[in-house]
């Protein structure tokens, strides 16, 4: 499955509609250095970075508190937040393939279910991204 790469903000802060867009990024990433940031210029979207951070959780939280806007995993999106698109100006930065790997030498039932579980569970919270 593809797990696209996108924008998101918060529903109730909406800081994307400033006109310096504050972005959260990671820290030790060259990727969001030169995906993320190049989408924004790609766009012409001013931008300034507002945080940055090592973790996922650390861009989620900037995110759902309405301190920036945030490269996220559309997976990844948080309650009360929401991915943004190119109807609001941003298009999808990148997209990750999710591959769920198992060793058939030591699949056993239980594996085969859990796998099963998480193939399911997955395929339905991707369902509304095409």
């Amino acid at each position: 499955m593809c797990d696209p790469t996108v924008w998101v903000t918060s529903e109730a802060h909406c800081v994307h509609h400033n006109s310096v867009v504050p972005v959260a990024l990671y820290d030790k990433s060259s990727w969001c250095k030169t995906s993320a940031l190049g989408s924004l210029e790609k766009n012409n979207i001013d931008y300034r970075i507002a945080y940055t951070c090592d973790t996922s959780g650390g861009l989620v939280t900037a995110v759902v508190s309405g301190l920036a806007i945030a490269p996220l995993a559309r997976s990844k999106i948080p309650m009360n937040c929401r991915a943004l698109d190119e109807n609001d100006g941003f298009p999808v930065i990148d997209s990750t393939n999710v591959v769920l790997v198992r060793n058939p030498r030591t699949a056993n039932v239980a594996s085969n279910a859990m796998s099963d579980v998480i193939r399911t569970a997955f395929s339905q919270s991707t369902t509304d991204w095409t």
